[in-house]
């Protein structure tokens, strides 16, 4: 008898608890990084990456700045996709303002910036350029 009982109160608490989603209230600003957090990974990814495409030898350049531009990247496009998000986006903005928006944009410029200033310099430094954008005479 009790059992019984027991079982028909856990099935009308998990209907109840199914069909009221609506009534849960959760931030969503609290699962999102701060503007200094992605500022630190662009600039330290950035920078790391600008490094070893400028200054390490070339195989290793590679190496090194290929893994700073993916890993620094994954993370930049981690947080851009929540932000596109055509529901997480406006919940963003909503709770953390449009600067929020503003601060990861100047990042992720910074970041690509950092990245493209050094596969430039690897790029002119290499030896067997495959493409020779400037005209010699």
């Amino acid at each position: 008898m009790m059992q019984g009982r027991a079982s028909r109160v856990a099935l009308a608490t998990g209907v109840i608890l199914f069909c009221t989603p609506a009534l849960a209230f959760a931030e969503v600003m609290d699962k999102e990084p701060a503007p200094s957090e992605f500022w630190i990974w662009a600039v330290y990814a950035g920078a790391l990456g600008l490094l070893a495409w400028a200054f390490l030898p070339r195989v290793v350049a590679s190496v090194g700045g290929g893994i700073t531009l993916v890993v620094g990247g994954v993370y930049l496009l981690g947080t851009l996709s929540e932000i596109l998000d055509p529901i997480v986006g406006p919940a963003i903005a909503a709770e953390a303002g449009a600067g929020y928006a503003q601060q990861f944009w100047g990042a992720l410029v910074a970041f690509v910036v950092l990245q493209t200033v050094g596969i430039l310099v690897w790029w002119r430094r290499s030896p067997n350029k495959r493409v020779n954008l400037t005209r010699s005479k």
